[in-house]
Order: C-alpha cells, then sequence, then structure tokens
C-alpha cells in the first residue's frame, strides 16, 4: 500500500496561543494515532459495539469524527484516511516557531485527507491561517508556505502592476485575471 507523508502548518494569532495550543493539539494527534490503530484491529465488527467502545476509549477522536459526519455508521471503510495522521504516538514531527505550528508525518497511506484535520483544528484552536499537502505535491515543511493568496492579489491589484508575477502560479493567476475584470468593470 502506498505511503507519503503528509505536513501541515498552522499559523496562530501570537505565539503564546500557538504555545497553549501545541501540547494539546500534540495530545489530540497521539489520540488520533491510537484510535487508528484500534479501528485496525476492530475494522469489521458490528456497529453497534465498535462505535460506544470508540467513543468512551477515544472522546476527541469521538468530536472529530461526529464533526466530520463519519462517527456511528460504517467502522469499517469509512475510516480508510481519516484516521490516518501520524505515524508513532510517540514521535510525533510536530513543532513550534513562534505563532506557527509545523507537522510532518511520515508512513500516512497516500489516499489519506487531512481536510477532516483540518476543519477541526481551526475549529478548536485560534488558528488564524492553516495548510497541509503531501509529498506527492513536492510539498515538504519548508516549501509548504501559509500564503494570503487573497492578500497578494489585492496588493498586486492595488499596485496596477501584475504582468512580472503572471503564470507564477495557476491559483494566483485565476484570481488576478478575475479581479482585473473586476477592477476594469467598476
Amino acid at each position: 500500500m502506498g505511503e507519503s507523508v503528509y505536513y501541515f502548518k498552522a499559523k496562530f494569532a501570537t505565539q503564546k496561543a500557538a504555545k497553549e495550543a501545541m501540547p494539546k493539539i500534540e495530545a489530540f494527534l497521539k489520540e488520533g494515532k491510537r484510535a487508528e490503530d484500534w479501528w485496525q484491529d476492530h475494522r469489521g465488527s458490528n456497529p453497534k459495539t465498535f462505535w460506544p467502545a470508540f467513543e468512551k476509549e477515544f472522546p476527541q477522536v469521538t468530536a472529530y469524527l461526529k464533526r466530520a459526519n463519519l462517527f456511528g455508521d460504517d467502522c469499517n471503510n469509512a475510516l480508510s484516511g481519516v484516521l490516518d495522521m501520524a505515524e508513532h504516538e510517540n514521535e510525533l514531527g510536530l513543532s513550534r516557531d513562534g505563532a506557527v505550528l509545523s507537522y510532518a508525518s511520515g508512513e500516512i497511506w497516500h489516499g489519506s485527507t487531512w481536510k477532516y484535520l483540518h476543519d477541526y483544528l481551526c475549529k478548536n484552536f485560534p488558528i488564524v491561517k492553516f495548510v497541509w499537502d503531501t509529498e506527492e505535491s513536492g510539498f515538504n515543511l519548508e516549501t509548504l508556505q501559509l500564503y494570503d493568496w487573497e492578500a497578494i492579489v489585492e496588493a498586486i491589484v492595488k499596485k496596477g502592476d501584475p504582468a512580472t508575477l503572471l503564470g507564477i502560479h495557476e491559483d494566483l493567476d485565476g484570481l488576478l485575471e478575475e479581479r482585473l475584470k473586476t477592477k476594469k468593470e467598476k
């Protein structure tokens, strides 16, 4: 089964907020790893016995799954790629640099999605910007950036000379074209 390294960066409004959130996020990720291992051992169980035991053992991950509308039904394939958020419980690659938490985890199934992780963390912690991706996209923690594309586009449009930046990124290119068209229409 294919595996990949997954990354996220979470920016907080202050260093203090990031420092306070770090042990809580770390505890959640560790619980997530334990939940994934438990789920793998109990896949295909009767949902009527699986979910109550799961909820008792993993309260934070239960809240995460409920938020994603994945709790209570299928306890087999529906959780594939959703609980896969940590390689090892005791060796989390979570670090802090000022107001930014960075996380890298290898041996994540390449079909996993961290969109639910993104949603859960942003809902439960004072995160102002969150990005995630995988090494399969060509990213690593150094190249994964917390760009605010909207602010970049606004600054370029205000300056009035976007020609030098067109084509460097498809998302930026599309936003620029849209904003310039809107600006000309006004």
